[in-house]
């Protein structure tokens, strides 16, 4: 769950802000145990999920150095089940030599990625040299409450309520409201870092988004990892398909125009 706070720079995750844990979300301890012998084998080390004062799977935004990437996504992005040296933003970072900002969330769709966007504007935070964005999958969408000093987000998947029905039975089954909120999204996502002469490279690992963006003038990537593997959780992609992503990542970063379409 993500809160929004009137005095806080971005959406808050209240429920792990400074904690080092080391199973985390679907990489339990109780998951993992239930494995075969060979694949536990290949995850012999620690894994730690190292959350900062905004509970973000990064450093606090006062250590960072001038120069950084600001990286986007779901947790796959948030790297469940890998180290951080694992995940894709890392390799990229350190090759292209840029601190990172991983502002990647679990449980995450399209929406939280606009919101934190507008929030990092409005916060005036300090400007990365890139954004790069993993865009969730196209179903995924928040339900906001309002709490005594805050506005409580929860994931369709997990909301047991009226809503969950509604997405169940309206919104993924009639794609026009999710489309045009895909578009949306994307769009003023883009419009804002645009606004702030901040290149984005926009890709996704599914094309499921692809139709809802037609007459949008900037450029989604399509990343198809010619490695498969699975994280320690046995659910989310392992550590080849995350540093092939990087590799092709890096090659798109080499173009003299990777954010617009032509």
């Amino acid at each position: 769950m993500l809160n929004f706070y009137n005095d806080k720079p971005l959406l808050i995750h209240d429920d792990v802000i400074n904690d080092t844990l080391y199973w985390h979300s679907t990489d339990s301890k109780n998951n993992f145990k239930k494995q075969s012998e060979e694949f536990k084998d290949r995850f012999n080390y620690e894994i730690a999920y190292k959350f900062n004062n905004l509970g973000y799977r990064t450093k606090n935004l006062n250590e960072l150095n001038d120069k950084f990437i600001l990286t986007f996504g779901c947790s796959y992005t948030e790297g469940i089940g890998l180290t951080i040296e694992q995940i894709w933003n890392y390799a990229v970072a350190k090759n292209i030599n840029l601190d990172l900002y991983n502002c990647a969330k679990e449980a995450t769709g399209m929406d939280v990625q606009y919101y934190n966007s507008t929030l990092w504007k409005n916060s005036n935070l300090p400007l990365p040299k890139l954004v790069i964005i993993q865009w969730p999958h196209k179903s995924r969408k928040q339900f906001s409450y309002q709490k005594r000093n805050r506005i409580a987000m929860y994931d369709s998947c997990f909301t047991d309520s009226v809503d969950k029905s509604w997405w169940s039975r309206r919104y993924i089954t009639n794609p026009g409201e999710m489309h045009l909120n895909n578009f949306m999204w994307f769009e003023n996502f883009n419009n804002i870092w645009e606004s702030l002469n901040v290149p984005v490279l926009n890709f996704s690992w599914n094309d499921d988004i692809e139709i809802a963006l037609i007459r949008s003038k900037f450029k989604l990537w399509h990343i198809i990892p010619t490695e498969f593997d699975l994280a320690r959780d046995n659910q989310h992609s392992g550590p080849n398909y995350h540093k092939n992503t990087a590799e092709q990542l890096l090659e798109i970063l080499k173009l003299s125009n990777f954010t617009h379409k032509i």
